[in-house]
């Protein structure tokens, strides 16, 4: 539960994305901003394969700014009744993506948020493997296919405590995501109300 006053989480599911995520780092560099990536470790791989230079500065921006890396997924899937009633991944796949995670960023990752957020099960495959479990605030969400406006007025009507999920990039289920336009002017808005932004772990600490 989030309890830290003041403060609003910002945490990001769905990537690494190549194509946004310089500049979500900029936007966040710009307003002081430390937050939350939630990576499907699939993506994670994939970008370091294909271009390896990025992913590395990537990482550096990470460390240097004291972002922090969870786990969101060990790959990307288009979801299922019994992949949201029990889980998509089993305890082993969930331990060998939190591995290929921490070899990738040099991270320790600590936090999990179910890709699709349900899924039972992988929430005590993760617990069992170390890891603490993050939601977010369904109250002030919107979805990243949702227009620029709506999901600014709702992630804009956050409180202290709130922890707020945005995207990254795309997946199989979502084909767009509108982060580069709505991200900085949440985060003015949040700012404008004496809110302090920042990484979830902050809020729940």
């Amino acid at each position: 539960m989030a309890t830290k006053e003041r403060f609003v989480g910002v945490s990001f599911d769905d990537g690494p994305n190549s194509q946004n995520i310089q500049e979500i780092l900029a936007i966040l560099r710009e307003n002081n901003c430390q937050a939350t990536f939630f990576w499907i470790a699939e993506f994670a791989k994939k970008f370091s394969d294909q271009d390896r230079n990025l992913f590395s500065k990537i990482i550096r921006e990470l460390k240097v700014s004291e972002h922090e890396i969870g786990l969101h997924a060990p790959s990307d899937y288009a979801p299922t009744f019994l992949s949201r009633a029990y889980s998509q991944f089993s305890k082993e796949e969930i331990k060998i993506a939190i591995a290929d995670l921490e070899e990738l960023t040099g991270q320790k990752v600590r936090l999990y948020r179910p890709h699709y957020l349900l899924q039972p099960a992988s929430i005590i495959f993760a617990r069992q493997l170390g890891l603490s479990t993050v939601f977010g605030d369904a109250i002030h969400y919107a979805s990243a296919d949702a227009s620029t406006e709506v999901q600014i007025k709702k992630f804009s009507g956050a409180r202290s405590g709130s922890i707020l999920i945005f995207h990254d990039g795309t997946t199989l289920q979502r084909k767009t995501t509108h982060i580069l336009e709505v991200l900085p002017q949440v985060l003015d808005n949040l700012k404008g109300l004496g809110l302090t932004p920042t990484k979830a772990s902050a809020v729940l600490s």
